[in-house]
């Protein structure tokens, strides 16, 4: 009798268990269950999300060999390993899945697993999508693919994009997920991937080419400042206008819209508590002035210095440098973030979110952070320590050396 598809993928895992150690290990995190409900989209077999949640259509399974059913479970593991689904971000949902499917493919296939019909670079490592031809797949991550691939209107993309996955940005629930539990998700996947390369390597049989990307991911994951742009670029609303064509659909023979980005009101917490010293604070002001230039189009910033109490509040227009050096820099007493935030939330009633540079030795952790509705993170110095609050309430991250 043949067996369920239950039954089958108890059976890969098994086979992953046993054959590599890197799989093997990522597996023990894979949360596997039928899909009884419609959640995976009708063009596809699996789905799998950012928390290890993997959902299988039992036709699907029955319709691939047991060798493919293997580099199928695989290709889910490496999605997670890569961090595909937790780095998205405003990218072209579409575009990024078939960046990350060419990404995820050429390890696969280069270690000898087998794959059903779906998007994979030719023998010469080249993938041709309308006319473009991206070189080198095996030495890309998908950010660098995603980069090279043409702009594509979406419904071309969806011709395109030969899949047997989706790939969730959601979690368990479908809820949307904030920028904190994205980054700890991050977090999370990294640390579980640097164990199971540890295995791998200890027997012999890391997969080959993923110690490349493994590589690069660490040089990511200590690049705190994509955080930052992350959390500042998620504040900012996108919309569409026809009215100025996109650059770069003309040169592709299209005709689609521009992009408009309206301009925000962010205000940025300088903690000046005796406890942090001038090297710390040349440190923020600098970062300050990083997002002064990188954003000095889309918003106007608000820079307030504290302690116990707010001692400045300066409006920065057009990312003004001369204005940021002009500053006055007051404090030395004790730290609390709470006269900060409730300025914040009288004076700054069209605030989008806050960047607070601490040193997290403050009353957060007993401020009720729910009560302030703008998007809050704070920016932990390295001698500092992160504050224990409620999941989703804030993001916290820490300075790392350069």
């Amino acid at each position: 009798m043949k067996d369920s598809a239950e039954e089958r993928i108890m059976k890969a895992k098994i086979n992953i268990t046993y054959s590599n150690p890197f799989f093997a290990y990522l597996s023990l995190y894979l949360n596997i269950e039928e899909d009884k409900f419609g959640i995976i989209p009708k063009n596809c077999g699996m789905s799998v999300s950012p928390t290890g949640h993997l959902y299988y259509r039992k036709e699907f399974v029955d319709e691939i060999t047991d060798a493919q059913l293997i580099g199928v479970l695989n290709h889910e593991l490496m999605h997670l390993a890569l961090l595909h689904l937790t780095r998205c971000g405003r990218r072209n949902h579409l575009c990024w899945n078939i960046s990350a499917d060419l990404a995820a493919n050429c390890i696969l296939l280069k270690n000898g697993y087998e794959l059903p019909k779906c998007l994979k670079p030719n023998n010469k490592n080249q993938f041709v999508i309308q006319s473009k031809t991206i070189e080198n797949i095996d030495e890309k991550s998908a950010e660098e693919i995603y980069e090279e691939l043409p702009d594509i209107p979406e419904q071309k993309v969806a011709g395109i994009y030969i899949t047997f996955d989706n790939h969730e940005k959601e979690g368990d629930k479908g809820e949307p997920l904030t920028e904190s539990e994205l980054q700890n998700l991050e977090t999370e996947w990294f640390n579980k991937v640097q164990t199971a390369m540890v295995l791998a390597q200890q027997r012999g049989k890391l997969p080959l080419g993923l110690e490349r990307y493994l590589n690069k991911l660490k040089e990511v994951e200590i690049n705190w400042r994509v955080v930052l742009r992350r959390f500042i670029q998620q504040s900012i609303p996108v919309d569409y206008s026809w009215n100025r064509p996109s650059k770069k659909s003309i040169s592709c023979g299209c005709y689609l819209p521009s992009t408009l980005k309206e301009k925000i009101n962010i205000v940025v917490g300088v903690d000046t508590s005796g406890s942090i010293g001038q090297e710390e604070l040349t440190k923020f002001l600098s970062e300050i002035i990083g997002i002064a230039k990188t954003f000095r189009e889309v918003i106007d910033m608000r820079i307030m210095f504290h302690d116990v109490e707010v001692h400045g509040d300066y409006l920065i227009r057009n990312g003004s440098i001369p204005q940021i050096m002009a500053m006055k820099v007051k404090g030395g007493g004790g730290t609390s973030h709470h006269p900060f935030l409730d300025k914040v939330k009288k004076d700054v009633k069209d605030c989008k979110c806050i960047v607070s540079f601490t040193d997290g030795w403050s009353d957060i952790e007993h401020i009720k952070l729910e009560d302030y509705k703008f998007n809050k993170l704070f920016i932990i110095n390295k001698q500092g320590t992160i504050p224990k609050t409620k999941k989703g309430e804030a993001t916290f991250i820490k300075l790392k050396d350069d």
